[in-house]
């Protein structure tokens, strides 16, 4: 039996699996990556190279566990996150490598949105914010002029581990159009970028497209891990992953990526600008655009939720060892005490044009709302509303009507936001991932077509899904559910 190994180098750190033709995992490891918070101007770095030794481990790791004869293993896909990237100078040497997270840019991000922020979005697909490399680089230009000089290149995340794996420098679509440089429409560099940037010393990428295979494994990669010189695949980025892992291919079909934020994507067969600025367009694969409507911070916020919850519970006489399993199972309970709550935490419809700086709000209707006991359903209710909102946003852009939704990612997990969405989207089909691999799935389907194993990726999604990757969610009619939305909508106007 053959396999791939399919690389995802997410936020938190480096997942490695081990997956056969049919989708199956035979071996998986992760290891961490470490950041280093930088106070005096909210940045956070990490050491490449560092991560890059804690690839090859977690490499190590899950072909071991997996048992499978190495001859076997036939081709390697790399996937990463987004807006994460490093800066190279003419040997490839590290000079300053951010993650997603970094906020260093804000002031180049605001400064420049002000003056040119229409223009550049009609380049870009992409509205001037702290995510975007070309915009770190001009922070790095304002603060750290010596290292500016030396660079000559940006890698994305993965294109970095595609760089250490096979050794050569190229950019695929999909992190090509999180640069701020890249025009999107035509999926190639924008020329008009670099000028308008000042990047004249900057050398862009050879550009490839997603699923390409890009160069074979370096002998002395392929040595340490014990394999053949295999071929390395360009996969497309975590959440197009996650949505290519996830099935979703055909026209009009939405997926939700339910993480620290939650992506809402349409899948569309051409380039869609929408003229009030609102939303994201993403490259997906060679046929297929995606639009993204992103409800922002929602795994994020209920994270911190939950753990100050758990952290004030715990200081309580005899709760010593209540944890976040203790909370979930209140969460349970709780799940019918909103009464009448409409909260804002974080879940929001996308606007990328327009500051927003709602982050926590809450409205209850009467003085004997038991606002505890409303605030982790309400929680859950807001990033529904929030998917619901967004869905929306895209039919009015696309004038297409959803039929489907499929969630996946961690939030998915919730019963509560299973049991809402449905009735939230009445008339619609709502399905739900049956695990959390969906984004090396993804990086898995395009390894296995690269080689050759497919034809293309929708066959490829159809061998693979034969025994289901995903549950329909039970439908039904909530009529205080729809009023609450209604609700949140006009509030949140």
């Amino acid at each position: 039996m053959s396999h791939v190994l399919a690389f995802d180098i997410g936020t938190g750190g480096v997942h490695v699996n081990v997956i056969d033709r049919l989708g199956r995992f035979a071996g998986s490891a992760y290891e961490e990556i470490r950041y280093n918070y930088v106070k005096e101007y909210d940045g956070l770095d990490w050491r490449a190279g560092d991560a890059w030794d804690s690839c090859l481990r977690a490499a190590e790791k899950a072909i071991a566990e997996s048992g499978v004869d190495r001859r076997g293993i036939v081709a390697a896909a790399v996937t990463s996150q987004r807006h994460g990237m490093v800066f190279v100078d003419e040997d490839g040497a590290e000079i300053l490598a951010t993650p997603n997270l970094d906020g260093r840019a804000a002031p180049q991000a605001e400064r420049i949105a002000g003056e040119d922020g229409r223009r550049i979005y009609d380049l870009t697909a992409r509205w001037p914010d702290v995510y975007f490399p070309a915009l770190r680089l001009l922070w790095l230009r304002d603060n750290r002029p010596a290292d500016y000089d030396r660079v000559t290149r940006i890698l994305m995340v993965n294109e970095f581990f595609i760089h250490k794996l096979s050794g050569r420098m190229c950019s695929e679509w999909t992190n090509a159009a999180e640069t701020m440089l890249f025009d999107v429409g035509n999926r190639a560099w924008s020329r008009d970028m670099v000028d308008f940037f000042g990047f004249a010393k900057l050398r862009m990428n050879d550009l490839v497209a997603p699923g390409d295979v890009v160069e074979n494994l370096r002998p002395e990669v392929a040595r340490r891990l014990g394999l053949a010189r295999i071929p390395v695949v360009a996969a497309v980025s975590d959440t197009q992953a996650a949505v290519l892992g996830s099935g979703v291919m055909e026209l009009g079909d939405v997926a939700a990526v339910n993480g620290s934020t939650t992506p809402v994507l349409m899948v569309e067969d051409h380039f869609l600008k929408d003229p009030e600025r609102r939303i994201w367009v993403d490259p997906y694969l060679k046929n297929r655009w995606l639009l993204e409507s992103n409800c922002l911070q929602s795994g994020m916020v209920h994270r911190k939720l939950l753990d100050h919850l758990t952290e004030l519970i715990r200081m309580l006489p005899g709760q010593e060892g209540f944890n976040r399993d203790d909370l979930y199972t209140l969460l349970e309970k709780l799940e019918d005490r909103t009464d009448g709550v409409v909260s804002y935490f974080g879940s929001r419809r996308f606007h990328v044009s327009r500051t927003d700086s709602r982050r926590l709000q809450i409205t209850f209707p009467n003085e004997q709302t038991n606002i505890f006991a409303a605030i982790l359903p309400s929680c859950v209710e807001n990033l529904c509303f929030a998917i619901a909102a967004n869905i929306e946003q895209l039919e009015e852009i696309s004038g297409r009507t959803v039929s489907r939704l499929c969630l996946t990612g961690g939030g998915s997990r919730s019963s509560h936001l299973k049991r809402l969405m449905p009735p939230l989207l009445e008339g619609r089909e709502v399905v739900v991932t049956r695990d959390l691999e969906t984004t090396s799935r993804g990086a898995a389907i395009q390894a296995w077509t690269a080689v050759g194993e497919y034809p293309d990726v929708e066959t490829a999604i159809r061998e693979m899904s034969a025994g289901g990757w995903y549950d329909r969610l039970a439908g039904g009619t909530a009529p205080k559910l729809r009023e609450r939305y209604r609700m949140w909508r006009e509030l949140y106007a």
